[in-house]
């Protein structure tokens, strides 16, 4: 007989088996044709199935945005993801983290096989920058399709002064390994050539390695036409290009290995000419900002200068006052020791004078004393010299007066004379 402790609840049944299934580590890959299909904003909801069984299926939307392409009724697919029972129905289902139209799974184990191959060598050189002025764009693309419109018209938007080479390809089918790796070693080949004969070659002019871009370009398409972008030739010629190489093949999640030996992925042909004249616009942008930035640091240093000089003045201002008071009192300082000097000068200078004068007048009375007693004395010698002259002259006129009257005619009459004449009548003057 059953016993009550042996007895569970529906609850108790499917946590039971809920937790017993999450402890299962496997992933499970099930092929199956989608036969339902329904998807919400959080997931989308589905069945697979074969000739005997059905499996619902549960797909959060996170993993639901990287598939590359839109499940629908039919699909034969392959589903990878862990068993889960829904405790509230206790209904099974397969909770998927991955969904693939079957058949591409193989493609993709040998196109993971190649990336793990190529990593140290295609994969790992160092990536060329894209030149910050780009003048040539060489585009290796279809010549049908709305690739080369899209890239002349966001070129015209960007910078007309960029030329537009198309190196036309098959982007698809047999022939489109061969295509693309030989007119990707043609681009460069042509810039080669212009740089060894000054930028011109093949009626091109103005190119070279440093002013060129290298676009790989497709519109997109499904995995299987994309296939050819992950071959050898191509990821070899782009990893040896000497021009930068910028790869647009595809949304696809799986990225083309191109795009791996690329310098550079765009999602679309317009986003790669927007990578290669986008540093124009980003330079102008540079130019303007800076222009704004210069305007405003010159301005602001104008305004901070402006502020300054006006600080200075006031400053300078008080400094001249402060200095004018200073300087006003120290004059008024030297002016009042000025006169206290001058006065004092006078006063001495009067004080010297008159005890000069003082002096002077008692030395010119002393020597005015004895010029007098010397001009009296003169005068007294003077008298004396005088009357022993006069004395002197009256004793000479005297002798002369006597001389005078012994040699006069009137003495010789008075006492008497007479002439004598020889025998000849002649005088006699000399006793011989």
């Amino acid at each position: 007989m059953v016993q009550e402790e042996d007895i569970c609840t529906v609850s108790e049944f499917n946590r039971y088996y809920s937790a017993l299934l999450s402890r299962i580590p496997n992933v499970f890959y099930v092929r199956g044709e989608i036969s339902q299909y329904k998807e919400y904003p959080s997931a989308a909801y589905f069945t697979i199935k074969d000739e005997d069984s059905s499996l619902d299926v549960i797909m959060f939307s996170n993993y639901l945005r990287a598939l590359p392409f839109k499940p629908k009724k039919g699909d034969d697919v392959l589903v990878r993801g862990k068993g889960d029972l829904y405790q509230k129905t206790g209904r099974f289902s397969l909770k998927a983290d991955m969904l693939r139209k079957f058949g591409i799974g193989e493609i993709l184990e040998r196109l993971r096989q190649l990336r793990e191959r190529w990593r140290n060598t295609y994969f790992a050189k160092e990536k060329k920058p894209i030149p910050a002025l780009v003048r040539n764009l060489f585009v290796v693309t279809s010549p049908q399709g709305s690739v080369i419109r899209d890239i002349i018209k966001t070129r015209n938007l960007r910078n007309k002064g960029a030329s537009v080479h198309i190196l036309p390809v098959s982007v698809q089918g047999s022939d489109c390994e061969r295509t693309v790796s030989e007119m990707v070693a043609f681009a460069n080949k042509v810039v080669s050539a212009c740089e060894e004969n000054g930028g011109s070659a093949f009626g091109l002019k103005n190119v070279c390695f440093g002013n060129s871009v290298l676009i790989v370009a497709r519109g997109g398409g499904s995995f299987e036409d994309l296939l050819p972008f992950s071959s050898e030739a191509i990821v070899k010629s782009v990893c040896e290009s000497k021009l930068p190489v910028i790869s647009s093949i595809g949304h696809e999640t799986e990225q083309p290995l191109c795009d791996l030996a690329a310098d550079r992925r765009a999602s679309t042909p317009t986003q790669a000419v927007e990578l290669c004249l986008g540093e124009i616009d980003r330079m102008r942008r540079e130019v303007r900002t800076n222009e704004q930035r210069l305007l405003n640091f010159v301005s602001q240093m104008i305004s901070n200068h402006a502020s300054m000089m006006e600080s200075k003045r006031i400053r300078f201002e008080a400094m001249l006052s402060n200095m004018y008071g200073i300087q006003s009192n120290k004059l008024n300082r030297l002016e009042m020791e000025f006169d206290r000097f001058c006065e004092n000068a006078v006063s001495e200078r009067n004080i010297r004078l008159a005890d000069a004068q003082r002096k002077f007048g008692a030395a010119m009375e002393t020597f005015l004393m004895m010029q007098r007693n010397k001009v009296a004395l003169l005068d007294s010698k003077l008298d004396s010299s005088f009357s022993a002259l006069k004395t002197n002259f009256e004793k000479k006129l005297e002798a002369l007066s006597v001389n005078l009257n012994l040699v006069s005619p009137y003495g010789i009459l008075e006492r008497g004379y007479s002439i004598i004449s020889d025998k000849d009548g002649e005088i006699v003057s000399s006793p011989e």
